[in-house]
């Protein structure tokens, strides 16, 4: 029986025209890959919230801006990344689970990818975002397609 973030994940994947079977290929995919790339399979991760939609304001047809979705396994490594890159001084973290991080990215078309930031936190120089897995929209797409 799904839990209520899979069966809200599993509407979105109807009400996107794809067949809900696949949202759980896509789930387990994702799941595997973050244990191959080191990650203990987690259901909630951590997200920092930020204002604004990634729209151009003031275009005649808005532009959206290419964003990531990025994704932390504990509130203290997101904290951690919000104060050392300056987002703000009391961050806003929301917990999700990994299947309301897909929906997001299937509502969002301006969300091109996932980002599970690794553990620890590592942030190489010259690079604004951490070093983790990244999975990405056209994936998701493909695989609730049945690609």
């Amino acid at each position: 029986m799904p839990t209520y973030s899979n069966s809200v994940f599993l509407e979105i994947v109807r009400q996107q025209g794809f067949d809900p079977r696949q949202a759980a290929v896509a789930l387990e995919t994702l799941n595997v890959r973050l244990l191959a790339h080191g990650h203990i399979t987690r259901a909630n991760f951590y997200v920092y919230r930020v204002g604004g939609r990634g729209i151009n304001i003031g275009d005649d047809a808005p532009l959206e801006r290419p964003r990531v979705l990025l994704a932390f396994a504990t509130a203290d490594t997101a904290l951690s990344f919000a104060q050392r890159s300056g987002l703000g001084n009391s961050p806003r973290l929301v917990r999700m689970h990994i299947s309301q991080l897909l929906a997001i990215m299937l509502q969002r078309p301006a969300i091109r990818s996932l980002l599970v930031a690794n553990e620890p936190l590592l942030l190489e120089p010259e690079r604004y975002l951490p070093v983790g897995l990244r999975f990405q929209r056209n994936e998701l797409l493909d695989m609730l397609k049945g690609a």
